[in-house]
């Protein structure tokens, strides 16, 4: 998992260059660099996917595979649930919510994106699969 990118559905669109960033705890701020291909600022990192803004920044992303084709998304039921893009950690059959980088290293399945979930009380994400219901 990359740590400083933008957790993203398995579309995210193909940037596959060097970017130059600047790392500041958890966080960093990233931009292509000069038109001889050096960084005035920061560290070259290479990005492979990401989107660059009007201003030139850049925001690198991190794809994942989609629940559903990877089994764990169940039928939506007939009035929508309230609905997120979350991303989980599914062991087992069940999904739970990733939000920090301790929940990463701690996750014993596989990282998937969930276009459609909802968070649970219990703490588990149920992904619904978008081609069935609403």
């Amino acid at each position: 998992m990359a740590r400083f990118c933008k957790w993203t559905g398995p579309d995210a669109p193909t940037l596959a260059a060097d970017v130059c960033c600047v790392i500041d705890g958890g966080d960093a701020a990233c931009w292509l660099p000069d038109p001889n291909e050096r960084c005035t600022a920061g560290v070259k990192r290479y990005c492979e996917y990401g989107e660059v803004d009007s201003a030139g920044g850049v925001v690198c992303l991190q794809p994942l595979p989609d629940a559903c084709q990877a089994g764990h998304c169940v039928d939506a039921p007939e009035l929508p649930p309230p609905t997120e893009a979350l991303v989980a950690c599914c062991t087992a059959g069940a999904c739970h919510l990733i939000t920090a980088d301790e929940e990463i290293f701690t996750c014993k399945g596989s990282f998937v994106s969930c276009g459609w979930g909802q968070t649970n009380v219990d703490g588990t994400v149920t992904c619904y699969d978008q081609d069935h219901g609403f």
